[in-house]
């Protein structure tokens, strides 16, 4: 078997200091890659500020013969997110892959007890610095003809109680990356999701109980790397898809659509009389793109159209198509 290298390619791991995160720099130094081991050494609700998380994450990759820098500016503001690329580009010369691990959890809140500012703060870490991030590394990884961005959900956007804002904040991961990976290919850059499961900070702050301990012993950081390091690797043949990990299991989390129920002249009765039909998920279609599930549509409704999909789709919303559909 020929094992994935690094050599020659520059990754940037945001929260790369603890957790999953230092597991994907190590692994990435490990197969020949030059690190920026990206972490503000923050707590778990984004408080606090520790250069030393990321310093000695990138001090003992060199240590072992790997080239690593650390980055401990605030990713949360657009010039500290912007920077993280920019370290990348000073000290090595390029950026190949970009992996968004960083993130934030304010704890199990009721929704009546959530406020703006709660979401504001996990939108920024997520969506905001992602795309503060991305906009940086675009034209450099359009000129370089490649590039590899991964970023990392969570399985929570399945609906957990008490997590609206933070499942939100990782879901939009999903539609971010469907978009993109449309526009980027052409460009040899790959885009998709991470979704892990992984003993963490946040899992030992859990109360104690037997699937803490579970979590704590089978579902071990290190494992989701395997998918982190494939997903950035030239060998990559997905894009703007979704892959969980947990425990050395690896699977593709997909939008999907029942096979329903069809009436041009459909009423709210129509509706209650077939729910079950509608809802059924004994047929289920998974599309990958806006384009895919469109198709579907107009097949259902015998409608079928002198132009592209993709193309018609991207004027229709205000801008042209990158890549035919």
């Amino acid at each position: 078997m020929t094992e994935l290298r690094f050599d020659g390619r520059v990754v940037l791991v945001t929260g790369g200091g603890r957790g999953m995160g230092s597991s994907h720099c190590r692994e990435f130094a490990a197969r020949g890659a030059q690190v920026v081991v990206s972490d503000n050494g923050a707590g778990i609700s984004g408080e606090g500020h520790d250069a030393t998380v990321a310093e000695e994450v990138a001090a003992e990759i060199r240590r072992h013969g790997g080239q690593a820098v650390a980055y401990t500016a605030d990713l949360v503001t657009e010039d500290g997110a912007r920077g993280a690329v920019r370290c990348a580009t000073e000290n090595f010369g390029r950026i190949d892959a970009l992996v968004h691990n960083a993130g934030l959890s304010l704890g199990g809140v009721p929704f009546d007890n959530e406020r703006r500012e709660h979401l504001r703060k996990l939108l920024d870490i997520n969506v905001f610095t992602g795309w503060a991030m991305l906009d940086e590394a675009w034209p450099i990884m359009r000129a370089q003809h490649y590039g590899r961005v991964v970023l990392v959900g969570s399985t929570s956007m399945y609906g957990i109680s008490r997590n609206a804002f933070y499942s939100a904040a990782k879901a939009a991961y999903v539609a971010m990356a469907h978009c993109l990976a449309e526009e980027a290919l052409e460009h040899g850059i790959r885009i998709n999701v991470l979704l892990p499961s992984s003993a963490s900070r946040l899992v030992e702050a859990m109360p104690e109980s037997e699937f803490k301990r579970w979590i704590l012993t089978s579902l071990r950081p290190g494992q989701t790397s395997a998918v982190a390091l494939y997903l950035a690797h030239e060998q990559c043949t997905v894009t703007g898809q979704s892959l969980t990990a947990a425990g050395g299991r690896v699977a593709r989390s997909v939008f999907a659509e029942t096979s329903g129920y069809v009436n041009p002249d459909l009423t709210a009765e129509d509706v209650r009389d077939h729910i079950d039909r509608i809802t059924s998920a004994t047929e289920l279609t998974a599309f990958a793109t806006y384009a895919e599930s469109v198709t579907v549509l107009m097949r259902d409704l015998d409608f079928t159209p002198s132009e592209q999909v993709g193309d018609v789709a991207a004027r229709t919303l205000g801008g042209p198509s990158s890549q035919a559909s």
